[in-house]
């Protein structure tokens, strides 16, 4: 099992859930639909240089998604 997480823009935890690693983007695409009553479509990624991957629905900024933990321990 893989801790899938979502984190506020100032880097907070929001919500979060254990799945497998192939999971992971349905999960997040479905909590998105379900907060922002959009279709999976309006839901992307954009990668940040700074921040890593912000998730982005209808083009707005809403979270982010940290990077993998083996990914973490690489780059400290």
């Amino acid at each position: 099992m893989h801790l899938a997480q979502i984190l506020h823009l100032d880097g907070t935890s929001w919500l979060k859930t254990y799945c497998d690693f192939r999971d992971e983007w349905h999960w997040v695409v479905g909590m998105l639909t379900g907060i922002y009553g959009c279709a999976r479509e309006d839901i992307d990624i954009v990668e940040d240089e700074d921040r890593g991957d912000v998730l982005t629905v209808r083009g707005v900024e809403v979270g982010l998604l940290p990077a993998p933990r083996t990914l973490r321990r690489m780059t400290t």
